[in-house]
């Protein structure tokens, strides 16, 4: 339908946590009077009135994207309408008539006010009696809560953090693998990390920036380091490799993670374009990312296609890590720097900027790896020419590496920690 020549934006707020026929009800009478736009409740949403969400907002997001009859699918991140609706400005706000009473009736109340500003409508189609996803849920969940939830992603830990406020019996446990400044808001941090009872912490580092920027106190944060299965690297470090690369006879210098921003990869390929100037030899990056095309553009323009390889991800990176001779991270930060041990592990001589957090806990400089500061491409050239002329000095750090990996990082010794 349309609105003089324009066609009619129709906004539909919705869970979906549990989808049913009420919600086809629902999107079909919204279909009727013009463009349907679902507003899907987050994750953080859902949480702060009901519990943690059957289904994770991405994968509810792809089941509404492909009902018939929905148009766009936008985040709703609060129950409150009004934010997403004073941005879209729809004609109309479709939803059943449940909420003319009961716990919604007031936000039902501010949509009306907010739609008068513009001179939208409510639509509300009967509701659909005998359809309750709460009932179900609350019937599917009639059993003993688990003594602990324990966490370990930013997304998760920021859900179970807010659920930790409607349990009384259930200890939440999150575990923090990253510069805490990366959950992109210190105010949520700070409110709600308190609820933990416990902080598990994979560095000082983080431990340190916790108890000092975010005044979390320090009998809710245990680092415990994460660990490495020496055993089962080795087996698979021993695997043969296929990439025309490794059949040359120029030394190779390794990186493996993410091509993201925060890897630093364009101080990698710069202090790379110094080395290769005076000792000729090849750059390879295992992984894949979002900075793909800029660093790509970067090796043109600095003449090097021929001696960078992009190879991609890679099940079994530990059999590359072992054949290289150089392996390097120049991140801006890390949580501890898992692929430092990978590759400590492997019996590759290390190189790492001295990124936020880890990457010190790890190196001791001129013991078992290099260290440069972050950022600095010139000092990283001049690092990886030290390794390059001096194969005694690379063996030392190879060996100290591997040692140090046996005596602190082992899964086993991690575990005891637990």
């Amino acid at each position: 339908m349309k609105k003089g020549n324009r066609i009619k934006r129709v906004y539909v707020g919705m869970a979906a946590d549990l989808f049913h026929h009420g919600h086809l009800n629902i999107i079909k009478e919204a279909k009727k009077i013009g463009k349907v736009v679902v507003g899907l409740l987050t994750d953080e949403a859902i949480v702060s009135y009901k519990r943690l969400p059957l289904i994770p907002y991405n994968q509810r997001k792809i089941i509404i994207e492909n009902i018939k009859g929905v148009d766009e699918v936008v985040s709703q991140e609060t129950l409150d309408y009004v934010p997403n609706l004073r941005k879209i400005k729809p004609d109309y706000v479709v939803h059943g008539s449940d909420w003319q009473t009961g716990v919604q009736k007031e936000t039902r109340q501010r949509v009306i006010d907010t739609l008068n500003e513009w001179g939208g409508q409510l639509v509300e189609p009967e509701y659909t009696e005998g359809v309750s996803s709460s009932q179900l849920i609350d019937t599917l969940n009639k059993r003993e809560p688990p003594d602990i939830l324990f966490s370990n992603l930013n997304k998760t830990n920021k859900i179970a953090l807010i659920a930790k406020r409607f349990t009384r019996d259930t200890k939440v446990v999150v575990s923090v693998s990253t510069h805490p400044d990366r959950y992109g808001n210190k105010k949520f941090i700070m409110k709600y990390f308190l609820e933990a009872d416990l902080i598990i912490v994979v560095s000082k580092g983080i431990r340190n920036i916790l108890i000092r920027e975010y005044k979390i106190p320090k009998n809710k944060i245990r680092v415990v380091c994460t660990g490495v299965d020496m055993k089962s690297i080795e087996s698979m470090s021993s695997l043969s490799v296929s990439a025309s690369v490794f059949n040359q006879k120029s030394k190779r210098i390794l990186y493996v993670g993410r091509l993201h921003k925060v890897k630093g990869l364009p101080v990698l390929i710069k202090a790379f374009s110094l080395v290769n100037s005076v000792f000729p030899c090849s750059l390879i990056l295992i992984g894949d990312g979002p900075e793909y095309k800029n660093l790509l553009k970067l090796v043109d323009q600095l003449g090097l296609r021929k001696r960078v390889h992009f190879l991609g991800v890679k099940v079994n990176p530990y059999k590359y890590i072992e054949k290289a001779d150089i392996f390097v991270l120049s991140s801006f930060f890390e949580g501890l720097g898992l692929v430092l041990l990978e590759a400590m592990s492997c019996g590759t001589p290390v190189i790492s900027t001295r990124a936020k957090f880890g990457p010190e806990e790890i190196i001791r400089h001129g013991v078992n790896g290099l260290l440069v500061d972050v950022g600095d491409y010139k000092g990283l050239s001049n690092n990886i020419l030290k390794l390059l002329n001096d194969d005694i000095l690379s063996q030392k750090l190879a060996s100290r590496a591997r040692t140090t990996i046996h005596d602190r990082f082992t899964v086993e010794k991690i575990l005891n920690n637990w």
